[in-house]
């Protein structure tokens, strides 16, 4: 969650191509702009309009274009994923569902009235099966330096 801030992603990433071994592996987190939570929030999402963030977001990725930046900085993908909050994804019926029989948290607003169900939501829903789904706001790339030279 950091390369989006950065003033040059691309030079960032050259950086830690010539810092990784053969092989070696960097990861990257980044929101991903083309996911269903940014196209239906437009200038509106979160991630992109928050007053409260002192320094914003100067680049925006997709996987398109995290494929593209490793690859002119010598990296190759060895696996991107989209993974977070996979609400948004469901059908309205189950958004319905969902909301009726597990409710809101009166203080916060969030999904689910109790927290140890809405920590099991987080590791199974938004983390498990978002992943496997490939559905969520946020981009995972793992990107490998290739090469036999130690």
């Amino acid at each position: 969650m950091v390369i989006e801030h950065l003033p040059d992603p691309a030079k960032f990433l050259h950086c830690c191509h010539e810092l990784l071994l053969p092989d070696g592996i960097v990861m990257i987190s980044t929101p991903d702009i083309d996911s269903k939570p940014a196209r239906d929030g437009g200038a509106d999402w979160w991630l992109i309009n928050r007053p409260d963030a002192p320094v914003g977001h100067r680049y925006w990725f997709n996987t398109n274009s995290m494929t593209y930046l490793a690859d002119g900085a010598g990296l190759k993908p060895a696996r991107i994923r989209n993974r977070g909050s996979l609400f948004p994804y469901l059908p309205t019926w189950l958004h319905k569902t969902v909301q009726t029989l597990l409710g809101n948290d009166s203080r916060s607003g969030r999904l689910i009235r109790w927290y140890p169900v809405r920590i099991l939501w987080a590791l199974i829903i938004d983390g498990w099966l978002s992943e496997f789904l490939n559905r969520g706001e946020y981009i995972y790339a793992f990107l490998i330096k290739t090469g036999t030279e130690r």
